[in-house]
């Protein structure tokens, strides 16, 4: 069986799991013990947003590829078979 190229660069979400770890280092530095309950909410909710921005990005980026690639295949496709799907006229007595 076949198997598929299921992303062409080596991580398409490296960039949101780069704001990911971000966040945590955040969440885990001295300073942020600092932070009362209303402040860290916002925190989070602001770069979580940011996170979810980002993730979302890169589905989009990633989808924009293959669907390049796809259509690519598709057109040599038709190149290839145009020969196959000429109609040759019948042949007289059959």
């Amino acid at each position: 069986m076949q198997r598929y190229d299921t992303c062409a660069a080596p991580d398409p979400f490296a960039s949101s799991m780069e704001a990911v770890k971000s966040l945590a280092a955040r969440l885990s530095a001295p300073e942020a013990v600092e932070l009362d309950h209303a402040s860290m909410e916002r925190l989070i909710e602001s770069d979580g947003r940011e996170i979810l921005r980002r993730f979302f990005q890169d589905h989009l980026d990633l989808r924009a590829l293959r669907e390049g690639r796809d259509r690519h295949r598709r057109r040599s496709w038709a190149r290839t078979t145009k020969c196959a799907r000429t109609v040759k006229p019948d042949m007289p007595g059959s």
